[in-house]
């Protein structure tokens, strides 16, 4: 009677084994992701929260409309298990053969950087927390780090449409202050990729006036008087032409020092006093994410590089063998 249970393990453990296994289960994994993706793309209201790789969406709470995710899961989880049967009984073989080529262990190698690469995929998806913060020029912090919004820099195609976007910050902490750079396909990375700080989106916002004095620029917000080139500047009025019908561009009224000045919109304008304009400061939502399971890809990635290596160098070596193999014959 004890031998049933140890034979139907046996059973398993060489079906889990056997190629075809494998080849069924990746069959079967492809079919439900498309099927997935279909599902998604129907049920658009269902899926809506869903961020990112977060798979916990899936299980807070658990629906039936997930089963197909369930069912990957599965067929994923039996597809590393297989991996698994095969890498052991082919290191097992080679171990008793006493094979010592380090190109002979390539091909169990990638086996075992799949299920690393699944297990990976499950840790970070389970574990990665995302936080939305809105960055501009008053600062915000992040991390323990100030970040304030410095400019932004859009790039278009000749047909108008927009081809890249850069936002510089001005990150400052304990070590000091830099300047970094963020794009739409350009985050900031930190801790071996396992932090991510991602621009989602960036606007601009009228921030004060701007105006030229005596060749200074300078920003008036309010009423507030600033003292500029040895003159007090105090703002007094904006026009706008949209509320007042009469006027073709903006024009703000100024006290400078003991003068009252009506300044028009004029950003090509020479005279000693130039109104250039609102002052635009740039304001972008960025995205923090933490992933723990990045450190674990990147090494996953590194021996999937060496797997590969020692499965091309085995099959070099098993070509020229034959072939060497092959000349005295056709020497004779």
């Amino acid at each position: 009677m004890n031998d049933r249970p140890v034979g139907l393990l046996r059973r398993i453990w060489n079906l889990l084994g056997q190629q075809r296994t494998g080849v069924v289960l990746a069959l079967v994994s492809a079919g439900l992701l498309g099927c997935g993706s279909l599902v998604m793309d129907n049920a658009a209201e269902t899926y809506g929260a869903l961020r990112m790789d977060d798979l916990r969406f899936f299980f807070e709470p658990m629906r039936w409309q997930y089963s197909w995710l369930y069912a990957l899961m599965l067929s994923l989880a039996l597809w590393a298990t297989s991996a698994l049967v095969c890498t052991w009984d082919s290191v097992a073989s080679r171990i008793r053969r006493r094979v010592t080529r380090p190109s002979a262990y390539g091909a169990p190698l990638v086996h075992v950087t799949f299920v690393l690469g699944l297990i990976a995929h499950l840790w970070g998806g389970l574990r990665t927390t995302t936080a939305e913060f809105e960055v501009s020029s008053d600062g915000t912090e992040i991390r323990g780090q100030l970040y304030r919004a410095v400019s932004v820099d859009s790039d278009t195609y000749p047909n108008g449409m927009p081809r890249a976007t850069t936002l510089t910050l001005e990150r400052s902490s304990a070590q000091g202050t830099q300047t970094v750079t963020l794009g739409y396909n350009q985050p900031l990375t930190s801790h071996w990729g396992s932090q991510e700080l991602l621009l989602m989106q960036v606007d601009t916002m009228p921030d004060g006036l701007l105006l030229r004095h005596k060749g200074q620029r300078v920003v008036l917000r309010g009423d507030t008087p600033m003292v500029v080139a040895g003159d007090t500047i105090t703002l007094l009025a904006f026009h706008d032409p949209r509320i007042s019908p009469s006027l073709r561009v903006p024009v703000v009224e100024l006290l400078v020092g003991q003068q009252r000045l009506m300044l028009p919109l004029e950003p090509d304008g020479t005279g000693e006093t130039v109104f250039l304009g609102a002052n635009e400061q740039p304001v972008a939502m960025l995205v923090e994410r933490d992933n723990p399971s990045v450190p674990l890809v990147l090494l996953m990635a590194a021996l999937l590089v060496i797997g590969v290596v020692l499965v091309a160098w085995e099959r070099m070596a098993a070509l020229m063998g034959s072939s060497a193999a092959s000349r005295p014959a056709a020497d004779a």
